[in-house]
C-alpha cells in the first residue's frame, strides 16, 4: 500500500520562517521521502514567488541590538565598568553594520535560489507535475462555482493542485495531507477536519477516509508517515520533534507571513520570525557573541 504526501505550499515557506535548527533538519526527511511527496508546479511556483518576501519580513524583525543601543555612560568618570560598557556599545554598532551585510547576501541568495532551502528542495520540486488542459478546466469550472479549495477571489491556484491530486491517488493509497490553508479544514482539539466537498471528492472516487490523515503542521505529518510507512529514514528525535511542533504551533497561531497564503495579499506580518539558523554566515557570526 502506498502513501501520498501532500504538502502545501505555506508548509514549506516555514522554513524561509524559521530561526530553529530543528525545524530546518526536517529538509533531510523530505529529501529522503521525496517519490511519495506530490508535488505540483503550482506548488513548487508558489514557494519560489513567495519565498523571498517571506525571508524579507523574517530578518525585518530579527535585530541583535539592545533597545538601550545609544545608552553609553560619561567617559569623564573614568571607571574601568564604563569603559567596558562603552566598548560593547561600539561593538554593537558594528555587528549591527555587519548584520545588515549578511541579511543582504542572503537576500541576493535567495532571490537566486542559491540558498539552503532553496537548493534541498529543487530536486523535489523539479518533480513537479504540470497539469493537463481538463484538469485546468476542472479547476476552472470549481472556482467559478465556488467550491473549494480557493478563494473565488484570488487567481486560480489551489483548484489547479487538487484536481491534480484527484488525478494521483488511487483508492488503495494512504493520503497524508498536510496545510494551514483554512480553505482545506478546519481544526477542533487538535484534530483537523478536511471540507466535506473535499471529503466527497475523495469518496466519489471510492477513496477510504479511514486511510486520510489532515495535518497542519509538517512534524506531524512526516510522524504518520512515519508510522504507516516505516521507513529507514532520518526523523528528529522525541526532543526535536516535540520542539518543531511548538514552533509551527506559534506560526499557527500569530498567523504569519509564512503560515499564511500570502499569494492571496497578505498585507501585514506578525508574530514568530528570525534568521534561521540555516542561513549562514549570519547565524555562525552572530553565535561568536
Amino acid at each position: 500500500m502506498s502513501t501520498v504526501l501532500f504538502i502545501d505550499a505555506n508548509i514549506y515557506l516555514r522554513f524561509y520562517d524559521s530561526k530553529s535548527r530543528e525545524m530546518a533538519s526536517l529538509l533531510k526527511t523530505l529529501d529522503q521521502i521525496s517519490k511519495d511527496i506530490f508535488i505540483t508546479t503550482q506548488i513548487a511556483n508558489e514557494v519560489t514567488r513567495n519565498k523571498l518576501l517571506c525571508a524579507y519580513y523574517s530578518f525585518k524583525n530579527y535585530s541583535v541590538l539592545p533597545t538601550f543601543e545609544k545608552a553609553s555612560f560619561p567617559i569623564q568618570f573614568k571607571s574601568p565598568s564604563i569603559d567596558n560598557w562603552n566598548q560593547k556599545m561600539n561593538e554593537m554598532d558594528s555587528i549591527k553594520n555587519r548584520q545588515d551585510e549578511i541579511i543582504k547576501e542572503l537576500l541576493n541568495d535567495i532571490s537566486n535560489s542559491s540558498d539552503y532551502v532553496s537548493v534541498t528542495l529543487k530536486t523535489l520540486f523539479e518533480s513537479a507535475i504540470t497539469p493537463s488542459n481538463d484538469e485546468l478546466s476542472l479547476a476552472r469550472f470549481r472556482k467559478e462555482t465556488g467550491n473549494p479549495p480557493g478563494n473565488n477571489q484570488d487567481p486560480l491556484s489551489d483548484q489547479i493542485s487538487w484536481e491534480q491530486l484527484l488525478n494521483k491517488i488511487k483508492p488503495s493509497d494512504n493520503l497524508i495531507f498536510i496545510t494551514n490553508d483554512k480553505d482545506y479544514y478546519i481544526k477542533f482539539k487538535d484534530k483537523c477536519y478536511l471540507n466535506p466537498l473535499l471529503v466527497a471528492d475523495l469518496v466519489k472516487m471510492k477513496f477510504s477516509l479511514s486511510q486520510l490523515y489532515a495535518y497542519e503542521k509538517l512534524v506531524d505529518g512526516l510522524e504518520k508517515y512515519k508510522e504507516i510507512q516505516n521507513p529507514k529514514i532520518y526523523f528528529p528525535n522525541d526532543t526535536d520533534a516535540k520542539r518543531i511542533s511548538e514552533i509551527e504551533q506559534t506560526m499557527i497561531n500569530t498567523a504569519t507571513v509564512c503560515s499564511s497564503t500570502i499569494t492571496s495579499g497578505t498585507s501585514g506580518y506578525s508574530g514568530y520570525s528570525g534568521i534561521s539558523e540555516y542561513f549562514d554566515p549570519l547565524y555562525r557570526f552572530l553565535k561568536k557573541f
